[in-house]
C-alpha cells in the first residue's frame, strides 16, 4: 500500500517538474519572438504620428468631483471611497497625408505608474463641441480641436496613491507594441 502512495507521489513530483519546465521554455521563446518595445516620447505640443493622422496634446488638466458635479458631467454624488477625478487633455489634430484618414483618438489611454484608463467615451460629449466624434473620417488638410476625457477612479488606486494623484505624473499612450508612443502630460490646474 505504502509503494503505491510513493509512486504516486515521485510521478506528482516528475509532472510538476515537467510542466515547470516546459512552462520557463515557453516564457523564454515568448520572449524571444516578442521583445520589450521600443519606447518613443513625444513633448506637448510637438506632432506625432498615430493612426494615419498627426496629433499634439496642448493641454492637460485635472479636475475634481466638485467641477465634474458643477459642469454636469456627473450628475450624482458619488458613494464614498467611490470618488472620482477627470483627466482632460486637450488634443489637435490634422490629417496631413492625401487621403481621408480616420484618427482612432478613442484608442487612446492614459497611465501613472500602475494604473491606466481607456478614454471615458460617455464623457466625450459632455466636454466638446455637440457632434464631436473620436474617430469620425478626416479628409485632407483637415483639422480640429478635441478635448479627450479620461476618469482616475478612487477605487483604481490606494488610498495613499489617490491622497495624491493629482500630482502625480500622468502619460497620454499613443500605442504599446511594437513601439510604445508616450507624451508625457503637463499637468494644468
Amino acid at each position: 500500500m505504502k509503494k503505491e502512495h510513493k509512486g504516486l507521489k515521485i510521478f506528482g513530483i516528475v509532472l510538476g517538474c515537467g510542466l515547470l519546465i516546459g512552462y520557463v521554455i515557453r516564457v523564454f521563446t515568448l520572449n524571444q519572438k516578442y521583445p520589450q518595445p521600443q519606447v518613443q516620447t513625444f513633448s506637448m505640443n510637438e506632432w506625432a504620428n498615430y493612426d494615419g493622422i498627426e496629433i499634439k496634446a496642448t493641454q492637460a488638466q485635472i479636475k475634481d468631483q466638485d467641477f465634474m458635479m458643477e459642469n454636469q458631467i456627473m450628475t450624482t454624488a458619488p458613494a464614498p471611497g467611490k470618488e472620482g477625478k477627470l483627466l482632460l487633455v486637450t488634443m489637435e489634430l490634422k490629417n496631413g497625408s492625401a487621403e481621408t484618414a480616420r484618427g482612432r483618438v478613442y484608442l487612446t489611454e492614459a497611465e501613472s505608474g500602475a494604473w491606466n484608463n481607456g478614454v471615458a467615451a460617455e464623457l466625450i460629449s459632455n466636454v466638446n463641441e455637440p457632434g464631436t466624434s473620436l474617430s469620425a473620417p478626416m479628409k485632407s488638410g483637415e483639422s480640429k480641436t478635441v478635448v479627450v476625457p479620461f476618469l482616475i477612479n478612487h477605487v483604481q488606486m490606494t488610498d495613499t496613491s489617490w491622497a495624491h494623484a493629482e500630482s502625480r505624473s500622468y502619460d497620454l499612450v499613443l500605442g504599446l507594441y511594437p513601439t510604445k508612443k508616450i507624451i508625457p502630460l503637463q499637468i494644468t490646474y
